[in-house]
Parts: C-alpha cells; sequence; structure tokens
C-alpha cells in the first residue's frame, strides 16, 4: 500500500500582523515558536486487485507566534536545543507546535550554519517527544525575519519573511510555499480565532522609524489605536456570538 502525502501551508493575516510589532520595536535578535493546526483527510483509491494507493492530503495553519526572548533563548551556545526549557515553553499550548522562528535585522533570509545547527537539534528534540509532534511526517518550520529600510533617504521599514523546511536526505533547506490569507467566506472561524498576541501597538509597526526618539511621538496614535483595536474585539465577538445563534436557529 503506498501513500501519497500532500502539505499546504498557511498562515492568516492577522496573525503575521500581531508579530510585527514585537520585532518592529526591538533594538536585537528575536526568537520564538511556531504553533498552529494540522488536518489531515486520506483518500484510498483501487490501484489493481491487490493494491491500495492512499492520498493524503495535510493543512498545516499557523496561528500564533510565541516570542520568547533573544539569542540561545532555547538553545545553548553550540547550538544545542534546551529540552526543559522547550517543554516548558510549549506546556500550556492548544496549538500544535509546528517550527520555530528567528528576526535579525538587515540580513539575509538564508539559514546561517548556527541556525542549520539549532534547527536539526530542534527536530531531533521533537522526534524523540511524540507529544510535541503528533504526526511525525509533517514537516517541522524554520521561519526568518528580517526589516529593512525601504529605500535610499528613507525612514521607513520593510519587514520580510521566508519559510523553510530541512530535506531529509541533506543538510539544505528548501523554501515552502505558504498562503497568506485573511477572512475566510465564513466569517465565524475568523472571528472566534481573532486574538490579540501582542500588547505593543500596531502603529508602531506602520510608522517604524531608524530614530528612536520618532517612537516617543507616537503616544496619542497609541492610545486612539488601542481604543479602536478594542471596538473591533468586540465587534468580533458580537458577529461570533451572532452566527452562533444563526447556526443554532438553522439546525
Amino acid at each position: 500500500m503506498s501513500i501519497n502525502r500532500t502539505f499546504n501551508f498557511g498562515v492568516s493575516g492577522i496573525t503575521i500582523s500581531c508579530l510585527i510589532p514585537q520585532i518592529s520595536t526591538t533594538n536585537s535578535d528575536l526568537e520564538g515558536l511556531i504553533f498552529g493546526t494540522v488536518s489531515t483527510v486520506q483518500q484510498t483509491s483501487l490501484v489493481d486487485e491487490d493494491i491500495d494507493s492512499i492520498t493524503e492530503d495535510n493543512t498545516i495553519t499557523i496561528q500564533s507566534f510565541k516570542v520568547i526572548g533573544k539569542s540561545f533563548s532555547f538553545y545553548n551556545k553550540n547550538g544545542q536545543v534546551l529540552g526543559d526549557k522547550l517543554l516548558t515553553e510549549t506546556a500550556n499550548s492548544q496549538l500544535t507546535l509546528l517550527g520555530w522562528f528567528k528576526f535579525r535585522r538587515h540580513s539575509s533570509l538564508r539559514p546561517s550554519i548556527r541556525e542549520i545547527e539549532i534547527h536539526e537539534s530542534f527536530c531531533n528534540f521533537i522526534d524523540a517527544n511524540p507529544k510535541l509532534r503528533p504526526n511525525k511526517f509533517v514537516p517541522l518550520l524554520f521561519g526568518i525575519f528580517s526589516q529593512r529600510i525601504s529605500g535610499a533617504g528613507s525612514q521607513a521599514q520593510s519587514i520580510e519573511f521566508r519559510f523553510v523546511k530541512k530535506n531529509r536526505d541533506s543538510n539544505t533547506f528548501t523554501p515552502i510555499d505558504i498562503t497568506t490569507f485573511n477572512l475566510q467566506k465564513g466569517a465565524q472561524k475568523d472571528y472566534a480565532d481573532f486574538k490579540l498576541l501582542s500588547s505593543p501597538s500596531i502603529a508602531n509597526s506602520i510608522f517604524t522609524t531608524t530614530k528612536p526618539d520618532f517612537l516617543s511621538q507616537l503616544n496619542p496614535l497609541h492610545n486612539f489605536n488601542q481604543s479602536l483595536l478594542n471596538q473591533l474585539q468586540q465587534l468580533a465577538e458580537e458577529i461570533h456570538s451572532v452566527e452562533k445563534e444563526i447556526n443554532k436557529l438553522q439546525s
């Protein structure tokens, strides 16, 4: 019996936008863990009288980026994962651990030699703890984020990112195509899952500048933005409640 596995990766724009304020306002590198969900659908087809072929479609959705801290937050200087630290950071999550990420300024979106060693150790540790990885065939992700100045003489900066996976038979990485989606046709799931994961104002990600004193001028905008976000959260909860009532009536 043969199994043909496919993997489709996706991330909500809301999830990405919640991470941006944390990485755009820091003066150092940051890193953390990637959480989400994995759904698997199998279909069996008869190839001949004796052999069945199974098609397994895996949908991996990133739903949370958990910032742990600066470099060496869950591994040592040799690139070896600190098991107790990683288990502590994943203990209370209701989501599946999908990988880890690193933010570094003005750098290439390619894994460094140290990051290759870290990811190798990360994969080995996860494989040795099956509870952290329900589906061993789903590749563990490494997300690379970088911040660049948009143009000469400009104070605006842009956030770039790439996700890669390690190839099984070599010490190389392959970029992963990830679909970025926003609200689905049925908005109930998006509104139900909407949570503000970051305390800094999202306005900082829009008006990021190379001059630290400029950020101090954003306080009034921060308060206004926070008010809007609170109203959006309340509206999302109301819409979710209404859709639940509609579903009850329809059933």
